[in-house]
């Protein structure tokens, strides 16, 4: 894997600066990657990740990824995290409810 010389740039989203990092992968016919080519964009004042694409082995553009009203350091607990937790409204399977009560013990 090689990186190119990192340089900023103004993030397409939010006019503030980011820096931007571009990936690229050597195709070998024993471990090829899925992507040719993956850019890569963080935040500077907060050293986040804002954005991320990969691109296939044509050039075209096969995934993205934005990251937009990240909040840092906010108060989480345990119940957070569980798909059965109520005030999250998560369905594990949304066309099968009954079975999302089964394996979440929610009603």
């Amino acid at each position: 894997m090689a990186c190119s010389t990192p340089r900023v740039s103004i993030s397409p989203r939010a006019c503030h600066p980011c820096y931007l990092f571009e990936f690229f992968f050597p195709h070998s016919q024993g471990h090829a990657s899925l992507s040719s080519r993956v850019v890569t964009y963080w935040d500077v004042a907060q050293g986040i990740p804002i954005k991320y694409e990969a691109f296939d082995w044509s050039d075209r553009l096969t995934e993205r990824l934005e990251f937009r009203q990240v909040q840092l350091n906010v108060s989480l607990s345990e119940a957070d995290f569980e798909a059965a937790n109520p005030a999250y409204g998560f369905l594990l399977f949304r066309h099968a409810p009954r079975l999302d009560r089964f394996l979440t013990g929610r009603e």
